[in-house]
């Protein structure tokens, strides 16, 4: 993808991304992949942690509806 521990790397995919979009503006989830990569962070942590959150958030949408 592009993501390393010193930001962005040259010539990849993700270089390209940023060369469209410009100025990245912090916050941005451009911005939050670039600070997960450069934590060391790998991108199945990152899919395995949305699942977790997406598992977590179903139950308790389910459960607030069921006591409604």
């Amino acid at each position: 993808m592009g993501f390393g521990s010193g930001g962005v790397i040259v010539g990849s995919t993700a270089a390209a991304l940023q060369a469209s979009i410009g100025n990245v503006a912090a916050g941005s989830l451009f911005a939050t992949v670039t600070s997960v990569g450069m934590a060391g962070v790998g991108l199945s942590t990152v899919v395995a942690t949305g699942g977790v959150g997406a598992v977590v958030g179903g139950v308790v949408y389910a459960a607030k509806k069921w006591y409604e």
